[in-house]
């Protein structure tokens, strides 16, 4: 408890900014890890004598190994605790990278890959259990949309910086490197474990009292929570809008240049400004997140006019520079989405369940990353590329749909 004057108040912003730095720099450097390897294929084609397919396998082993330990280190996070699972995982997933340099067998690498997806798997759950239990209420919007934010600055800086590093010393050398970042991480995280509460929400300071305030729910535990209709819910927007997500990321190149007949360049720079205008809109969305008094309606209005640009896309041909301004656009409004959602789970999880329900629905963004890919490649060729964006926007329309009905489900209470 802060003790209510100006100078406590500033001291618990400075220990809250001190936990999102913990966490934030911890999830930049997970997301730094993910594509860690990518970047080097071409080298490990040559060096394991294997086809782009097997190395394919190689990150399909990855994200399969993610996904099936999510709900167990979800239980497991809030059983022992959010930040030993936080350093075990990332210290493993670490370790698992560093020593892929000193093997030269595909056997050896994918089972490494393995359990480096695995590890992989601890850091989102843990995360949001220690900013949901460390931040105050009101500050909670923004201290999710940092975290975010401080994920994409990995994404952004993994291929360029592994790549620079290969070229230097090597692709062994560039994979020690990317470990010991890691650990070094991981070292950080235990000098300052002080700072990361873990267990029950953390109370709002008396400067800054929260907008919103859950209304005492129903204890449920394990999966009795989980197959509640909220986190069900959650789940199925997860899959829907995540299936957006991979579908951007995997084809909306392809299809604008077979539909907007863009040049290679031009459909480039255009997913590059998404991803630039989706961290720019989680900056946004974190500001937003606290200072509004439901949730539902302030993503339908954000989110519907993204939905109509994409939709345009499917329509008419736009020219580049116009078809770069859509695509930003519709980042930014996925961005200003994220922080608003992240907040609604935080209000319907019962203290102390954060962590496994935020693995559960993290399953739904597996699933519609997995599905989604397969049908958007078969509508291209067909002919349809156009079909790419009109099938992302009603991905999207029916996500937003889902929060309108779990919304009523959270009890909020007013100020």
């Amino acid at each position: 408890m802060i003790d209510g004057t100006g100078q406590g108040a500033r001291r618990e912003v400075r220990r809250e900014t001190k936990v999102i730095g913990l966490v934030g720099g911890a999830f930049l450097v997970h997301h730094f890890l993910q594509l860690a390897l990518p970047p080097l294929f071409p080298l490990l084609k040559i060096e394991f004598q294997v086809s782009y397919a097997a190395l394919g396998g190689i990150m399909t082993a990855f994200s399969l190994a993610s996904a099936a330990a999510q709900i167990p280190v979800g239980f497991l996070v809030d059983r022992v605790g959010a930040r030993w699972v936080l350093m075990g995982g990332l210290g493993l997933a670490s370790a698992s990278l560093a020593l892929i340099a000193a093997t030269s067998s595909y056997t050896a690498f994918l089972a490494l890959a393995v359990v480096m997806g695995a590890a992989n798997s601890a850091c989102t759950p843990a995360d949001y259990a220690i900013l949901s239990s460390s931040i105050a209420r009101a500050r909670a919007g923004r201290a999710f949309s940092l975290h975010t934010f401080a994920g994409q600055v990995g994404f952004v800086l993994a291929p360029a910086t592994m790549g620079l590093l290969a070229a230097w010393g090597g692709w062994r050398m560039a994979v020690v490197a990317a470990g010991v970042l890691g650990l070094l991480a991981v070292a950080a995280l235990i000098v300052g474990r002080g700072l990361l509460v873990e267990g029950t929400p953390h109370t709002a300071s008396t400067e800054a009292p929260p907008a919103d305030r859950r209304e005492p729910v129903p204890e449920k535990g394990g999966f009795a929570l989980l197959l509640s209709p909220p986190i069900l819910l959650f789940l199925l927007f997860f899959i829907l809008n995540s299936s957006a997500s991979t579908g951007i990321r995997t084809f909306s190149v392809t299809a604008m240049m077979a539909f907007h007949e863009s040049s290679l360049t031009v459909a480039n720079a255009a997913l590059t400004g998404y991803f630039v205008g989706t961290s720019t809109g989680v900056l946004a969305g974190g500001w937003l997140a606290d200072r509004v008094r439901r949730y539902d309606l302030p993503m339908a209005c954000v989110v519907l006019p993204g939905v109509a640009v994409l939709a345009l896309l499917g329509g008419y041909v736009l020219p580049g520079v116009g078809l770069i301004a859509a695509v930003v656009f519709f980042g930014l409004t996925q961005g200003v989405m994220r922080p608003l959602r992240d907040v609604l789970i935080m209000l319907a999880t019962p203290p102390g369940s954060f962590g496994k329900v935020r693995a559960f629905v993290n399953m739904g963004g597996h699933v519609g990353s997995a599905v989604i890919p397969v049908f958007l490649g078969w509508l291209i060729d067909q002919g349809e590329p156009q079909w790419v964006f009109w099938t992302i926007a009603a991905g999207i329309l029916l996500a937003i749909g889902t929060i309108f009905i779990v919304h009523p489900m959270v009890k909020i209470e007013r100020r």
